[in-house]
């Protein structure tokens, strides 16, 4: 999988986020999506239940490839 380089509390303008993992933008409001992209993405990595908490305080590092 490749990284993007990616500051893991970077927030876009507004209240769209971004993914540490991959560098995706959510667009809309806050979070809505990480559910699917991170189980459809990221699961191998953390799981969503795990993660979500992590995101959402903004303390979610990228994660070294193994």
């Amino acid at each position: 999988m490749s990284r993007h380089a990616v500051d893991k509390n970077v927030e876009m303008t507004g209240s769209a986020k971004v993914c540490p993992e991959c560098g995706h933008v959510f667009k809309g409001n806050g979070w809505d999506g990480i559910d699917a992209h991170w189980k459809s993405k990221h699961i191998n990595i953390m799981a969503y239940e795990e993660a979500l908490p992590l995101l959402k305080a903004g303390t979610c590092d990228r994660r070294s490839s193994p």
